[in-house]
């Protein structure tokens, strides 16, 4: 199949040459006639010649030029769309990496414990700066080194700490806590404020993938990078 380009020069090479046979079988019969016209030097006809076929050429060049911009511009476009489908694609697939990541990390929650399962260690009624909540594994898999902050970051009048059989102190560091298991009861004591004590319980852990967060409250978890 010819390309645009060469079918029009086959048109016009055409065109010229049926032009040129009217010209001279006009011409012949004039001539036969008695008719004499004043038909040019042969320069003149090839300046005509070439006039004609240079703004035939001019043309055809310009519908290729135009022909050609439109084609790299629809090219340029197909590229850009492409380029734009795969940053979405893969903006995509990290969200859903990380939405993974930091499945089972948001199901380690702080919770209230309930009013009859309370521990104040000797302490009846309990003082009304003080609050007992658990941190509880709903996930269906352990997680590991559960750290819990004696101080959540930023506030020290909070303290939050653990009964022991004879004395309280920070919290115990556990090692594992199964699925669907809690620690034991732990105390938020100082002035927390309007906000619920378990907003003020800040701790570390493992996943069952190895990675590293930090939770404090009902916030969302942030991985710890380099831990």
């Amino acid at each position: 199949m010819l390309r645009p380009w060469r079918t029009a020069t086959v048109v016009l090479t055409v065109a010229t040459l049926m032009l040129g046979v009217v010209v001279a079988v006009q011409a012949a019969m004039l001539h036969a006639r008695g008719w004499r016209i004043a038909l040019g030097s042969v320069p003149e006809w090839l300046a005509a010649f070439g006039t004609f076929a240079a703004f035939g050429a001019l043309l055809i060049a310009a519908r290729e030029w135009r022909a050609g911009q439109d084609e790299r511009r629809s090219l340029e476009d197909e590229r850009r769309a492409a380029d734009a489908e795969r940053r979405a694609l893969a903006a995509t697939r990290e969200a859903e990496r990380q939405d993974n990541e930091v499945s089972q990390a948001r199901l380690i929650i702080v919770e209230h414990v309930p009013y009859e399962d309370r521990t104040w260690g000797g302490s009846d009624p309990p003082p009304p700066s003080q609050r007992q909540v658990v941190i509880r594994n709903r996930s269906t898999a352990p997680v590991f080194h559960l750290h819990i902050e004696d101080h959540p970051s930023g506030n020290d009048d909070v303290y939050v700490f653990q009964n022991f059989a004879h004395a309280r102190g920070r919290p115990a560091d556990i090692p594992v806590l199964a699925a669907d298991d809690a620690t034991a009861a732990i105390t938020v004591a100082g002035n927390a404020g309007e906000a619920p004590s378990t907003e003020y319980v800040e701790f570390t852990f493992t996943d069952a993938r190895g990675t590293n967060w930090r939770r404090i409250g009902s916030n969302q978890p942030v991985r710890l990078i380099g831990d």
